[in-house]
């Protein structure tokens, strides 16, 4: 009897959970063969999805394999791209389902610490959206603006209203976008998350916007950016002496005569 139930119930305690467990098995056997799996990162880690193709080539739909964990703001590298999932479904008992964007930008900026930080970015066009700020204005400049998806995490939550970054491919000249618009409400599903901003293009400040080299060779744009001294601490020089001439005085107490090879202590 031991031996029967423990044949009956190695996939399960429960008819249910029999069904779901030979699904996964099922599919991790199958889906190798499927023309959609793919070898990917994901978050930097090598591992497969099944990818499937679709009418707008930045756009693709995924599958995970089962029981793999994938979240909305995790980044998967395909193809010669990352790509950031903007969308995937909580109800993952077997698998779990969504859709990439392909990341057509990396965004650097400086954090408060003066830390280089960067992340890829899906954008799109915004110029026919509110930006966020008050109307009744007067507009000299151009008034170009960009929709910026970016995983939400510990440092993109620090963006705020004001932060400026350069938005371009090309770094011939600094093209600065301040952020206006920001929204980790909307796209925040789940554990992680994907942040919403908009950036609206504003003037270049050739004092305090710099192209700067990164440890690894990278040039960026960055835009008020602060000098941080890597070097040690150079001690501080000695004072130099005075040129004014301070006048002392003091009181001798006790026999104030001297005598030649007698010491006296005052």
């Amino acid at each position: 009897m031991d031996r029967y139930t423990a044949r009956m119930t190695q996939h399960g305690t429960t008819q249910r959970e029999r069904i779901v467990n030979r699904l996964k098995t099922n599919l991790n056997n199958k889906l190798q063969d499927n023309p959609s799996y793919k070898s990917v990162k994901l978050n930097g880690e090598e591992t497969n999805l099944i990818i499937n193709t679709s009418t707008k080539p930045y756009y693709k739909e995924f599958q995970s394999l089962p029981d793999q964990k994938i979240l909305a703001g995790d980044y998967v590298e395909w193809a010669d791209s990352m790509w950031l999932v903007l969308n995937a479904d909580s109800d993952d008992e077997v698998y779990t389902d969504g859709n990439l964007r392909q990341c057509q930008h990396r965004i650097y900026w400086q954090k408060a610490d003066g830390t280089i930080v960067s992340r890829y970015a899906y954008t799109e066009n915004a110029s026919a959206y509110n930006n966020g700020e008050a109307g009744n204005h007067t507009i000299t400049l151009q008034s170009n603006q960009f929709m910026v998806y970016l995983p939400y995490d510990e440092e993109t939550a620090e963006l705020d209203n004001g932060k400026r970054v350069h938005m371009s491919r090309s770094n011939a000249k600094c093209k600065p976008y301040e952020l206006t618009r920001p929204d980790d409400v909307t796209y925040g599903f789940g554990e992680k998350g994907v942040l919403n901003i908009i950036f609206t293009q504003t003037q270049y400040n050739q004092d305090k916007d710099k192209l700067i080299t990164l440890e690894d060779g990278t040039q960026a744009w960055i835009c008020d950016y602060i000098p941080v001294s890597t070097s040690p601490s150079t001690p501080l020089p000695p004072s130099s002496p005075s040129d004014e001439t301070t006048i002392l005085s003091g009181i001798i107490s006790g026999n104030k005569n001297l005598k030649i090879g007698f010491s006296r202590t005052y």
